[in-house]
């Protein structure tokens, strides 16, 4: 009896292995919204990292998390690092191209870096934002089993929560007028 449990639970570990390693080596998650501003306005609540804590998921979910703003506070080479009992880490704005994108390195201490990239298209009256977020699994078939059945719910979830919450910053505030 003891002889068929640990043949059954060695095919179990050997097939988690096999599907783990036939998960692609980077996880690139992405969701979008219709935003009814101008891309210049949905790009300013992004491209100010003190203004994240009013709509980022990842900081309103966390109790436990202190920021620390770096200097400048927002645009290209804008930080912050936080610390929490979930793990520290810091976030870093590498690219800023205003009104049209924008791209973060995030690090976590325990797990390696992540990239975060924001699009602003414009959409009618409207401006079309995607959020993307993408890391490397490299070669433990664990961590690529957690990236497509853990990880990717979510982010899900955060994605939506922030486009969300960016939505209704943005549409809240007063119409900047037109420039002549």
């Amino acid at each position: 009896m003891v002889k068929k449990i640990l043949i059954v639970v060695g095919i179990l570990v050997v097939l988690i292995i096999i599907v783990g390693f036939m998960q692609p080596h980077t996880t690139t998650l992405s969701r979008q919204k219709l935003i009814k501003a101008t891309p210049e306005a949905v790009f300013a609540e992004v491209n100010d990292l003190h203004r994240w804590p009013e709509w980022s998921w990842w900081i309103k979910n966390d109790p436990t998390m202190k920021i620390t703003f770096g200097e400048p506070a927002e645009g290209l080479n804008a930080s912050y690092a936080w610390t929490s009992d979930d793990g520290d880490g810091s976030l870093n704005i590498i690219e800023s191209d205003p009104g049209k994108s924008l791209k973060t390195a995030i690090h976590f201490t325990d797990f390696g870096t992540a990239y975060g990239t924001y699009t602003f298209a414009p959409a009618g009256d409207s401006t079309r934002m995607t959020m993307e977020f993408s890391f490397e699994n490299g070669m433990n078939p664990l961590i690529r089993l957690m990236s497509a059945f853990m990880m990717k719910p979510e982010v899900d979830q955060a994605f939506e929560y922030e486009l969300s919450a960016l939505k209704t910053i943005v549409e809240g505030k007063p119409a900047a007028a037109p420039s002549k």
